[in-house]
C-alpha cells in the first residue's frame, strides 16, 4: 500500500489568480472590459466604482486580472504616463491601527516612490492633519521593510511626515495643496480597496467615510471590492446614520462579478480531484454521475467553495484511500463543509441509517422521520436528494453485496471510516484484505494472519476474522474469474477451520452459524470452476486439509440440495456444485476422514465437534456409530471425547447480557448408551484422583436441561 503522503495532494492555499493567462473561472472578457473602462475613464474630478461579489467568487481574482489587462493596454506608453496602482487592503490592519492613518500611510509610501515632489508634499500635508509625525513614523516603521527607508534616508522620511511649514495648514488648505498638485501631475492613480466586506461593521462605516472624503481627488479612482449584502448588512447597524443607500451616493459605476458558470466550477473540481493520486481509478464511473449531481454539485457556489473541497477529500482519501469508496467520500466530504448539520445527522444516526432497508415499512419511514427532525425545512428537500443516492434506507437501490464490496458508507462495517479518517477495529482495511488474497496458496501465511486476525476482538462483538470472512463473500459473489477463484476457494478448504472460536460464536445470541458464513463464501467461489477442476479439488481437501469442518459444511450442504438430509425437498440442478455420482464419491470419501477424525479423537472441538459427530453418523449409519461410541467408552478418556463430541453450546440472552450454556441432541439415544455414559461422568466428578475435565461437569449440565435446551 502507498504512503499516505504518496496519496495526498497538495494542499491549496485561497490564492487568486495572478493574470490573465490563468483564468479558469471566465473572467477573462470581464477583466478585460473593466480594464478597458479604468483606462478610458475621464476621471480629473476623481472616481469611485464597486465591484460586487459573494464571498469565494473570486472578485480578487478578476481584479487581478483587469489590472494585468490595464497593464498590457499600456504597454506602449512610457513609465511616467502608465497609470499607478495603489493596494490596500483594511483587512490587514483591523483592529491595529486607525484605518485613515493606515490607509495614508500606505498611499504615501506607494506614490511617493512614482510622482513629483510637489504630490509627495502635499500627500504629506494632508496626512500630517490626521496624526503626529510620532504617529506616522511607527506607522511607517511597521508596515514599509527597512530596504525602502534606507533607500529614501532622511530626504524621504522627511516627504512622508512633512515638515514645519506644512503643520502649520488647515485640513481645507492641505487637501487643496493635493488636488493642485495631482492637476499638475495629470497622471492616473487607481487605489484598489480589497476584501472591506471582511471588517466589523464599526470599520466598514469608517472606510466608506473615508473614500467620500477622497471621492473627488483629481485623476484618483478608487475601485472598492465587496460583497454587497454583507456591506449593507454593516451599513444598518444600531445606531449608524449611514444606511446601505449612503454607499450609493459614493460610488459613481458598479458592477457585479459574473457569476463563474457551473460548468467551470465543475471542470475546476473535475481536474482537481484529477490531481489527487489513485482517486479517479477509484471512481465507480456508473454511481457517480448521479452522486455528483444530488449530492455534490448543489454545495459547489463559487472557487472557494471548490478549493475547500478539493483540500478535504485530498486529506481524507490520504488517510482511507483503502477502506472506503471514492465516490462517497467526496460526497460526505461536501456535506461536512457545506451542511453540517445533515453530516452531523448521519454520523449520529449512523448505525440506524447505514445497511439495507427493513423488510417494514414503518421502520424505515420512521429512521427517515427522525433524521428528518435534525434538518431545517428549507433544506430538507435538498438533504434528501443527497442521502437517496448514498443510503438504500433512503432510496438507493444499491444492494448489500455492492454496498459491502465497495465499501460505501451505507455499508455498518465501514460507515465509521467516513468519520475518523481511519477503520478502527470493526472492519479490515484494503491493505489486510490485499495482504491475505497475495497469502493465497502459502496455507502457513494465510493461517497466521486469520489467527492474527482472531486475536482481535471488535467492540461489536466477535473478531476482526469474522469481518474477513464477511467480506469475502462480497468479493467472492462479484465473479472474481476462475484463476482467483480457484486459489481462494483453495485456501478456504484448507485453513476454513481457524475461524472457528468461542468468541465468534459467543458474537450474539443470534449470531449466524459458521457453517453459512463459509458456505457464502465457498458456493459462489466453486461456482466460478469447471466441474472437473470442482470436485477435484475438493476431494484434495477432504484427503489433506486441517479444515475437516469446512470441507464438511460444504458437502452437508450439498446432500440437502440433492435432497438426501432429512426434512429438506431436492433443490433444482442449478443449485447443484456436483451430480449425483460425484457427490456419492464425495460422500464415502468425506466418511471414512470423518471415521479417522473420530479414531483420532479430533472430534472433541466444542465449536465444531457436535456438528461432525451429526454428519458423520449420517454418513456411516447409527450402527457404525454406536460400535465407535462402545470402544470409546470402555476408558475414561475415551468416555470424555465421546461426552465432548456430543455437547453443543448454546446462548441466551436477557437483560443482563449474552449467557452460555450445553445442550445435547435426543437423537444421540439412537447410537449411544446415555446410562452407561452418565454413569462415568458421575464417577469421574465424584472421584477427584481421576481425570479432572470440564467436559464430565458439562455433559451432566446438558443432561440435567433435557426439554430446556434449544437442541433438545
Amino acid at each position: 500500500m502507498a504512503s499516505s503522503s504518496a496519496l495526498s495532494r497538495p494542499l491549496e492555499g485561497d490564492r487568486p489568480i495572478e493574470s490573465l493567462t490563468d483564468d479558469r473561472l471566465g473572467y477573462r472578457a470581464f477583466a478585460q472590459a473593466l480594464a478597458t473602462s479604468l483606462d478610458h475613464a475621464s476621471n480629473a474630478g476623481g472616481l469611485v466604482i464597486a465591484l460586487h461579489g459573494e464571498w469565494g467568487s473570486g472578485k480578487t481574482s478578476a481584479v487581478n486580472m483587469a489590472i494585468d489587462a490595464l497593464c498590457e493596454r499600456q504597454s506602449q506608453l512610457a513609465p511616467n504616463k502608465q497609470t499607478i496602482v495603489v493596494r490596500f487592503n483594511p483587512w490587514w490592519f483591523s483592529e491595529q491601527e486607525n484605518l485613515t492613518r493606515a490607509f495614508f500611510g500606505e498611499l504615501s509610501i506607494a506614490l511617493g516612490r512614482e510622482m513629483s515632489e510637489k504630490v509627495r508634499t502635499g500627500l504629506a500635508g494632508l496626512t500630517r492633519r490626521l496624526g503626529t509625525a510620532t504617529d506616522l513614523v511607527a506607522l511607517a516603521l511597521k508596515f514599509t521593510p527597512a530596504a525602502a527607508f534606507a533607500e529614501a534616508g532622511a530626504a524621504g522620511l522627511k516627504a512622508l511626515i512633512g515638515d514645519e511649514k506644512s503643520a502649520e495648514k488647515t485640513l481645507q488648505e492641505a487637501r487643496a495643496e493635493l488636488e493642485e498638485a495631482l492637476k499638475e501631475e495629470a497622471r492616473s492613480v487607481i487605489v484598489i480597496m480589497d476584501d472591506i466586506d471582511r471588517l466589523p461593521p464599526d470599520e466598514t462605516r469608517q472606510l466608506f467615510r473615508l473614500v467620500k472624503s477622497l471621492a473627488d481627488l483629481p485623476f484618483v479612482t478608487h475601485l472598492l471590492v465587496f460583497d454587497r449584502l454583507i456591506a449593507n448588512q454593516a451599513m444598518v447597524a444600531h445606531s449608524a446614520p449611514d444606511g446601505p443607500e449612503w454607499i450609493e451616493k459614493i460610488v459613481q459605476a458598479s458592477f457585479d462579478l459574473p457569476r463563474v458558470s457551473a460548468t467551470d466550477l465543475y471542470q475546476m473540481l473535475f481536474d482537481g480531484l484529477n490531481e489527487i493520486p489513485r482517486l479517479s481509478d477509484a471512481v465507480n464511473s456508473d454511481r457517480w454521475p448521479l452522486v455528483f449531481h444530488f449530492a455534490v454539485a448543489p454545495w459547489l457556489r463559487t472557487p472557494r467553495n471548490v478549493t475547500r473541497l478539493l483540500n478535504s477529500v485530498g486529506v481524507a482519501w490520504a488517510a482511507v484511500a483503502d477502506d472506503v469508496d471514492a465516490v462517497d467520500l467526496i460526497a460526505i466530504e461536501t456535506i461536512r463543509l457545506f451542511e453540517p448539520t445533515l453530516y452531523h445527522a448521519i454520523r449520529d444516526l449512523s448505525e440506524e441509517i447505514s445497511g439495507q432497508p427493513s423488510s417494514m415499512t414503518r421502520d424505515n419511514v420512521g429512521i427517515q422521520e427522525k433524521l428528518s427532525e435534525r434538518l431545517p425545512s428549507a433544506k430538507k428537500e435538498k438533504c434528501f436528494d443527497a442521502l437517496r443516492q448514498l443510503f438504500p434506507k433512503f432510496g438507493s437501490h444499491d444492494d448489500h453485496q455492492s454496498v459491502e464490496r465497495r465499501r460505501q458508507i451505507a455499508s455498518k462495517r465501514h460507515i465509521d471510516s467516513y468519520f475518523r479518517l481511519g477503520v478502527g477495529s470493526n472492519a479490515l482495511s484494503s491493505r489486510e484484505l490485499t495482504n491475505f488474497e497475495d497469502a493465497f496458496g502459502d496455507y502457513v501465511r494465510a493461517g497466521e494472519i486469520v489467527d492474527n486476525l482472531m486475536n482481535i476482538h471488535r467492540s461489536t462483538g466477535g473478531t476482526k476474522a469474522l469481518v474477513l470472512l464477511d467480506d469475502w463473500q462480497a468479493i467472492a459473489s462479484s465473479k472474481i474469474g476462475e484463476e482467483r477463484a480457484l486459489k481462494a476457494a483453495r485456501t478456504f478448504l484448507r485453513i476454513g477451520d481457524r475461524f472457528l472460536s468461542e468468541a465468534n460464536a459467543d458474537a450474539s445470541a443470534f449470531s449466524m452459524p459458521m457453517m453459512w458464513r463459509f458456505l457464502w463464501v465457498l458456493e459462489p467461489l466453486l461456482g466460478e470452476l469447471s466441474q472437473g477442476i470442482r470436485k477435484q479439488e475438493l476431494l484434495a481437501a477432504i484427503a489433506s486439509s486441517s479444515s475437516v469442518y469446512t470441507v464438511g459444511a460444504l458437502i452437508v450442504r450439498e446432500r440437502a440440495y440433492h435432497g438426501r438430509v432429512e426434512g429438506e425437498k431436492a433443490e433444482s440442478e442449478d443449485r447443484w456444485l456436483f451430480t449425483d455420482e460425484e457427490l456419492d464419491e464425495l460422500e464415502t470419501h468425506f466418511a471414512d476422514r470423518l471415521r479417522a477424525e473420530a479414531d483420532a479423537g479430533r472430534l472433541s472441538d466444542p465449536a465444531s465437534g457436535k456438528y461432525m459427530t451429526h454428519w458423520w453418523r449420517a454418513l456411516v449409519g447409527n450402527d457404525a456409530a454406536r460400535e465407535w461410541a462402545s470402544q470409546k467408552m470402555e476408558s475414561n478418556e475415551g468416555a470424555l471425547l465421546v461426552m465432548n463430541a456430543i455437547l453443543h453450546i448454546g446462548r441466551t440472552s436477557s437483560e443482563r447480557g449474552t449467557s452460555k450454556y450445553f445442550s445435547i441432541s435426543e437423537a444421540v439415544d439412537e447410537w449411544i448408551d446415555m446410562d452407561q455414559l452418565d454413569a462415568i461422568a458421575d464417577r469421574i466428578i465424584d472421584d477427584p484422583k481421576l481425570i479432572d475435565n470440564p467436559s464430565a461437569r458439562n455433559y451432566k449440565e446438558a443432561r440435567a436441561r433435557k426439554g430446556k435446551g434449544l437442541w433438545d
